[in-house]
C-alpha cells in the first residue's frame, strides 16, 4: 500500500499535447477550371465584373490529407481570375459558357472518397472469398 502512495504522490499530472501527423491536414477552398468564357459572352461577364476575359470555374470547400481529398461541399459556380471569384448559379454559368453546366464528377466523388471505398469492397470481396473456401 505504502509503495501506491509514493506513487500517486510522486507522478506528475498527465498533460495533453498535440501530437503532429506525419501526413498533414489540407483543407480550405479550391476552385475547379471548367472553361474559359467565350469571346461573344464577355460583354455578360462585364455586367458582373469589371473584366471580360475571365474563367469559369466551380468553387468549393475540402478537406483531406497531404493532396487527397475526403470530402468536398459548399459547392458553385463561379467567375474567377488567379484566387478572386464571383460566385453564379447554375444557370448563370450555363448561359455564359453556351452550354449545359453540371458539378464536376470530382465534387461529388473526391478521390479520397473513392480510396476508402474501393480499400471497402476489397476487403468484403476477400472476406466473402474467405467464407467461400472454408
Amino acid at each position: 500500500m505504502k509503495w501506491l502512495v509514493c506513487f500517486l504522490l510522486l507522478t506528475q499530472t498527465a498533460q495533453a499535447q498535440r501530437v503532429p501527423l506525419p501526413l498533414w491536414d489540407t483543407s480550405g477552398t479550391a476552385i475547379e477550371h471548367l472553361g474559359v468564357t467565350p469571346v461573344p459572352r464577355r460583354d455578360l461577364v462585364r455586367q458582373i465584373t469589371d473584366e471580360g476575359a475571365i474563367e469559369i470555374g466551380f468553387v468549393y470547400d475540402h478537406s483531406g490529407l497531404s493532396t487527397i481529398d475526403f470530402w468536398r461541399w459548399n459547392g458553385r459556380f463561379c467567375l474567377y481570375v488567379d484566387n478572386h471569384y464571383w460566385e453564379l448559379t447554375q444557370a448563370e454559368a450555363g448561359t455564359i459558357m453556351g452550354t449545359e453546366v453540371r458539378r464536376p464528377f470530382g465534387y461529388t466523388w473526391p478521390t479520397g472518397l473513392l480510396l476508402l471505398l474501393g480499400v471497402a469492397l476489397v476487403a468484403v470481396v476477400a472476406s466473402l472469398i474467405r467464407r467461400i473456401k472454408c
